[in-house]
């Protein structure tokens, strides 16, 4: 089956996951993305999460442009998912993104849209593993209660997003 290149975008680090949304109601698609850098000279981690905003467009080479919404730096990012929010993504103003960290936490990321979008770190819990671990992989089940996360120890939890914040339910 042959394929359109749509965009291109330079996330400037090493891409190491991407997750697409179609908002209710929109025109555009919007591409969640993580980034990881470890800088063994300096010991250092640093990477980040971004929303991308694919949107058709009569000029652009290939229908579309990606444009950068919002970014916010963090530790390194390995793995992410869109959290579904009572079964489905319904605001336009108000979503969720599950991210595995390189420092070993799990971070759930607040993305509001509108006129000056943004992303702000909502709650942080420990991965599967020790503190040493990094969190590699998430995932989020359908109706968004749950979310399981993988650790480079070959450690796996499953954390309940409840009223009070994340808990961990389940831990191997």
């Amino acid at each position: 089956m042959p394929y359109q290149h749509l965009a291109s975008y330079d996330t400037e680090l090493f891409g190491d996951a991407v997750e697409c949304h179609v908002p209710p109601s929109a025109d555009e698609v919007w591409l969640a993305y993580a980034t990881y850098q470890w800088s063994e000279d300096e010991g250092t981690r640093r990477g980040h999460v971004g929303v991308l905003s694919l949107i058709p467009s009569e000029t652009a080479e290939g229908g579309c442009t990606l444009d950068c919404r919002s970014r916010l730096e963090t530790s390194g990012v390995l793995d992410l998912r869109w959290v579904p929010t009572s079964g489905a993504l319904v605001s336009t103003e108000d979503h969720k993104i599950v991210t595995a960290q390189a420092d070993g936490t799990v971070q759930w990321i607040r993305y509001s849209g509108g006129v000056k979008p943004s992303l702000r770190v909502d709650a942080k819990v420990q991965g599967p593993g020790d503190a040493s671990a990094l969190t590699l992989s998430v995932d989020v089940s359908q109706d968004g209660a749950r979310v399981a996360c993988s650790g480079s120890d070959g450690s796996i939890r499953m954390l309940d997003i409840g009223q009070a914040g994340p808990r961990a339910i389940y831990t191997q």
